[in-house]
C-alpha cells in the first residue's frame, strides 16, 4: 500500500473503528489513484485535546470532531497525480510525503454517530476520509469547494458501503 497511516491513540479505540478507518483512508486514497508514497498521522483524542488544538491553530474555543494539519499544500490532485513530483516534500528516509495529521475526536465522533443514528466506525470512517482529503488540498470555504469535497465525500462513503 502507497499510503502509510501513523497512529497516536490517547483513548481507547476499538480495533473495529481502527480497521474501519484504515479501510476508508486505504480505499479512498486508491480510489483517487495518487501514484507515489505517502504517509498520514491519526491521532485519535479526547474533547480536551481536541478543543486545544482548535483553540490553538483555529482560535475556536470549541470541541470539534475532527482537525487536519497539512504537512504539504496542495490543490486537489487529479487521478494520476504523482507525489513523487514533489521533490522538497518527499522525505528521504521514508521515500514518502507527510501528508500530516488528522486529529480524530473519538468521543464526540461517538456522540455525533448517536445522533445520527450510525455506527461509531461509519462516523469515524467519514470523518477520517474528510480529513484526508483536507490534507490533500480538498476544502468547503467557498460553496463551489464544498460541492466538490462534499461529492468526493459521497462518492467515497458510496464504495465503503455506506450510504448518504
Amino acid at each position: 500500500m502507497n499510503l502509510l497511516i501513523e497512529w497516536r491513540t490517547d483513548v481507547d479505540l476499538p480495533p473495529m473503528v481502527k480497521s474501519t478507518v484504515r479501510a476508508a483512508l486505504q480505499t479512498t486514497w486508491r480510489r483517487l489513484k495518487l501514484k507515489g508514497r505517502a504517509q498520514v498521522f491519526v491521532w485519535v483524542c479526547d474533547e480536551e485535546t481536541i478543543q486545544g488544538l482548535n483553540g490553538e491553530h483555529r482560535q475556536l474555543d470549541a470541541v470539534t470532531d475532527v482537525l487536519s494539519f497539512p504537512q504539504t499544500t496542495l490543490t486537489p490532485p487529479s487521478p494520476g497525480f504523482d507525489l513523487g513530483s514533489l521533490r522538497g516534500a518527499v522525505d528521504a528516509v521514508t521515500g514518502r510525503v507527510a501528508l500530516g495529521d488528522i486529529a480524530l475526536c473519538l468521543p464526540r465522533a461517538a456522540q455525533q454517530a448517536a445522533e445520527y443514528g450510525w455506527t461509531l466506525e461509519r462516523e469515524a470512517a467519514f470523518l477520517c476520509l474528510h480529513g484526508l482529503l483536507h490534507l490533500l488540498g480538498w476544502d468547503h470555504i467557498d460553496p463551489a469547494d464544498r460541492a466538490a469535497m462534499r461529492a468526493k465525500e459521497k462518492e467515497m462513503m458510496k464504495v465503503l458501503g455506506y450510504e448518504s
